[in-house]
């Protein structure tokens, strides 16, 4: 029987390994709702794809960052370097925030802030408007061919003009990209979109602000790993990338910050990867389970009779009995008066810190002891010099007492012990 539930045991082992191997080889369902641009998402709106691609790709070195424009305006170890800045939204009233964002540009440093949005202050502030071209699909030809839009790179000193096309996603079930209205003379627009009714819209665009260079794109969907498998995904974006020249660049990902990381981020046990999986879950629930049955019935057969242990038996009764004996066949009163007169120092040494054999504090201890047992001290005085009389002549004379007076002795020290 033992061998047959080893084996059974196994068996169920060896298949649920089956089934962790089986889930990883099948291909991974990925999300196509949550737009994170996260560093560390693997899903088609994430960003790992992309960084890992830019950190192969560029010239310069390139980092990613937990943290938001602040930590990028206070990060001393940067100070030259080009900040890149992905979905991140200004509100109007963060007017500190953008302060810091300009103070950033004036002393040296480069930014690519890729968003389909700019508030107000911050737009006057880089003379920018904003574009209400918006360019709406049918929901119900959303992720098909048709959705699609034409993006023009604005012929340069460097790249010459370019048509790519590509699908436009976007959360709320329509395709839509956000343009600028740049007639300031100081910026230069480098990627338009050609609208499906006609026109065009400037989806990015780059200026000099005080020391640095501002590049800003409306176009997120170029940051993300969907985007960067697609047909001239990343040669756009590598071209992006360019226009701020061959900088050390950093990505502050805010959502890798302490506020944006939730309790399942937190948690990257390899128990949570499998109890996230449906199929998983119910593997292991169902291998716990069996384990359990098992050892109830492997600990059912191997029960045996516990014996009973008894407990070390109390052999000083015994010792009393057998030293009383002896003195009863003997018949050696003045031996039992005295070892019992030892046992009686004793007690009165531990009990009361009592010295009955010191001669000198003798009368002041007795008078202690009467009061503490409420025996007569003229008695109590009076056995004790006795006890003491014999102790000294015991050796000399071998003094014999009788039987009633070894019982009147022992009476008074039994009296003074259980007086205490």
């Amino acid at each position: 029987m033992m061998k047959l539930s080893r084996g059974f045991i196994v068996s169920i082992l060896i298949l649920f390994a089956l089934l962790v191997l089986i889930e990883i080889k099948i291909p991974k369902r990925f999300t196509w709702e949550d737009w994170t641009f996260s560093h560390t998402d693997p899903n088609p709106f994430g960003s790992m794809l992309v960084d890992s691609l830019l950190k192969a790709s560029l010239k310069s070195s390139y980092e990613v960052k937990a943290g938001y424009l602040v930590d990028a305006y206070n990060d001393s170890d940067n100070i030259n370097s080009t900040i890149l800045l992905v979905n991140y939204g200004i509100e109007d009233y963060e007017e500190e925030e953008i302060e810091k964002f300009l103070k950033i540009l004036k002393r040296g440093q480069n930014i690519i802030f890729i968003n389909d949005y700019l508030c107000d202050s911050l737009c006057k502030k880089l003379d920018v408007g904003l574009d209400n071209g918006y360019d709406y699909y049918s929901p119900d030809n959303f992720l098909t061919n048709a959705d699609s839009t034409i993006l023009t790179w604005r012929a340069d000193s460097i790249y010459d003009k370019k048509r790519y096309r590509f699908r436009i996603f976007s959360p709320e079930n329509y395709a839509v990209i956000a343009g600028f209205e740049m007639e300031n003379a100081k910026w230069t627009p480098f990627i338009k979109q050609k609208l499906r009714y006609g026109g065009d819209i400037i989806v990015a665009a780059s200026r000099q602000y005080g020391k640095g260079k501002l590049v800003i794109v409306s176009w997120p969907q170029v940051f993300t790993n969907y985007n960067i498998l697609e047909k001239d995904g990343a040669h756009l974006l590598m071209r992006i990338m360019s226009q701020v020249g061959d900088k050390h660049m950093v990505r502050y990902d805010l959502t890798q910050s302490e506020d944006y990381i939730t309790e399942q981020d937190k948690s990257k046990s390899p128990l949570r990867v499998f109890l996230d999986n449906k199929s998983l879950r119910w593997a292991v629930y169902l291998t716990l389970f069996t384990i359990l049955l098992s050892l109830l019935f492997t600990a059912r057969r191997r029960q045996r009779v516990i014996p009973v242990i008894e407990p070390p038996k109390n052999q000083t009764l015994s010792m009393v009995k057998h030293i009383g004996l002896m003195h009863y066949r003997h018949h050696d009163n003045t031996s039992l008066v005295l070892d019992y007169y030892k046992q009686f120092s004793h007690e009165m040494m531990k009990k009361l810190l009592v010295d009955i054999n010191n001669e000198i504090d003798l009368g002041e201890n007795l008078s202690y002891i009467s009061k503490r047992t409420g025996i007569d001290a003229d008695q109590l005085s009076s056995a004790i010099e006795r006890l003491k009389e014999i102790h000294t002549d015991f050796d000399i004379n071998d003094t014999q007492l009788s039987d009633k007076e070894t019982k009147y002795l022992i009476d008074i020290m039994n009296n003074v012990i259980n007086n205490l």
